[in-house]
C-alpha cells in the first residue's frame, strides 16, 4: 500500500496519479475483517491527505520553484544550526541572551561557511557538477541548439530524439529534476559547454566563489586572483608565459644543448657563465670521488653506476638529486637533547 501512496506522490501525470489512485482504493468485500479495519483506517488517513495534495503531490508543485527540495530540509537544518552551533545545546533564558547568540555566534559561523566554500574547502559543489558534466560527456556541443542569450535546446543523453528546453536566466529546464529550478545535467551541460551563468549552479568558477568572499567579508575581501586553485595558476602561467631559449655556451659540455628549458624548482634560467661553473665543480667533486673507490666501496659504487645510468633527462637529473640530498644532508648543531633515564640503585637491605 505505501508503495501506491509513493506512485500517487512521484506521479508525473494525471494519468499516472489517477491509475495509482485506482489502484489505492480497489474493492475490499473479499478481504478477511482483521486486515480490513485497518485498511480502511489507512485509506480514510490517505483521503484526508489527497484534500491537501497542494503540499505533496510533486504532478501539483511542478509550477513552484523549489530547487529540487520537496521536503521541509530547509526548516530542519535552520533548526539544527540554531540549537547545536548557536545555542550549543544551551538555554537562552531571555530574549536579550537569544539575541546576543543571534547577533554574534551565528555571524561568524555564516562567514565561516561562506569562506569554506569560497576557498574550496567543501568538495560537495564540484563533485555533483562533475558528475552531471559527466553523465553529458557524450553529447556534442554541436547538437545543442543556440535560441537566444539564455534559452538553449539540449538533446537528451540516452534519447537524442528527445530535446529539453533550458532557461539560463530562472535556472530552469523541461526535464522532470529541472522544472522545479533543480540544477540538472542539461544546465551543467550549457554551464561548461558554453560558459553561460546559472542563478542556481554550484560555485565552482573563482567569479562564483569571489562572490561569496564578498558576501562574507565586504571590503576586505582579496581579489580574484586569490581564489584560484593551483590548476588555474598553472594554466594562466602556461598562457601567459613564453618559453625563453638561452644562448649556446661553447665553453659548456657538449651534453648541454641549446634547447634548455626553466625548470619548474628555479626562480630563472642559469645563465651561461653560472652554468659553466657548475659543470666544473662537478667535474672536479667526480675526479675527487674517485680516490674514494676502493676495494671496501666497490661493490657499493657498482649498483650506484645503473641509477646514474637511469638518468636520462633533465627532470630525472632533478629528481635523482633531490631524492639524494636528505640522505647526505649533515644536521647542523649539537645533539638532540633528551631527559635522562638514568636507573636508581635500590637498597633491598
Amino acid at each position: 500500500m505505501r508503495g501506491v501512496v509513493a506512485q500517487m506522490m512521484y506521479a508525473s501525470s494525471g494519468e499516472e496519479l489517477a491509475s495509482a489512485q485506482d489502484s489505492f482504493f480497489v474493492d475490499d468485500s473479499h478481504e478477511d475483517d482483521d486486515f480490513l479495519v485497518p485498511l480502511r483506517t489507512y485509506r480514510t488517513r490517505v483521503e484526508k491527505f489527497l484534500e491537501r495534495g497542494d503540499e505533496w503531490l510533486v504532478l501539483r508543485r511542478q509550477e513552484m520553484l523549489t530547487r529540487g527540495n520537496n521536503t521541509n530540509n530547509y526548516s530542519e537544518s535552520t533548526m539544527r544550526v540554531l540549537k547545536d552551533i548557536i545555542l550549543s545545546r544551551t538555554k537562552a533564558f531571555n530574549v536579550v541572551a537569544l539575541v546576543d547568540f543571534c547577533s554574534t555566534v551565528l555571524q561568524a559561523y555564516l562567514v565561516r561557511r561562506l569562506l569554506a566554500f569560497a576557498h574550496g574547502r567543501r568538495a560537495d559543489p564540484r563533485l555533483v557538477y562533475t558528475a552531471l558534466c559527466d553523465r553529458m560527456k557524450d553529447v556534442a556541443s554541436q547538437t545543442a541548439t543556440v535560441v537566444d542569450d539564455y534559452i538553449f535546446l539540449v538533446p537528451s543523453c540516452s534519447r537524442a530524439s528527445t530535446i529539453y528546453t533550458v532557461d539560463a536566466e530562472f535556472g530552469l529546464c523541461a526535464c522532470a529534476s529541472g522544472q522545479s529550478g533543480a540544477f540538472c545535467k542539461h544546465q551543467a551541460f550549457v554551464h561548461e559547454r558554453f560558459h553561460i551563468p546559472f542563478p542556481n549552479a554550484p560555485a565552482v568558477s573563482i567569479d562564483d566563489r569571489h562572490k561569496l568572499a564578498v558576501v562574507a567579508l565586504g571590503s576586505k575581501c582579496p581579489g580574484k586572483d586569490f581564489f584560484c586553485s593551483m590548476q588555474d595558476v598553472c594554466d594562466k602561467e602556461q598562457a601567459d608565459v613564453l618559453p625563453t631559449v638561452p644562448a649556446r655556451c661553447d665553453n659548456v659540455n657538449n651534453n648541454i644543448t641549446e634547447d634548455l628549458t626553466a625548470s619548474s624548482s628555479t626562480e630563472a634560467a642559469v645563465d651561461c657563465d653560472n652554468v659553466a661553473a657548475v659543470v666544473d665543480k662537478l667535474r672536479n667533486e667526480i675526479t675527487r670521488m674517485q680516490s674514494l673507490v676502493t676495494p671496501n666501496t666497490a661493490s657499493a659504487v657498482e649498483d650506484f653506476i645503473p641509477i646514474l645510468q637511469a638518468i636520462k633527462t633533465e627532470q630525472d637529473l632533478i629528481t635523482a638529486v633531490y631524492l639524494c640530498r636528505p640522505a647526505l644532508r649533515t644536521r647542523q648543531g649539537g645533539a638532540i637533547k633528551v631527559q635522562p633515564t638514568q636507573s636508581q640503585d635500590v637498597d633491598l637491605a
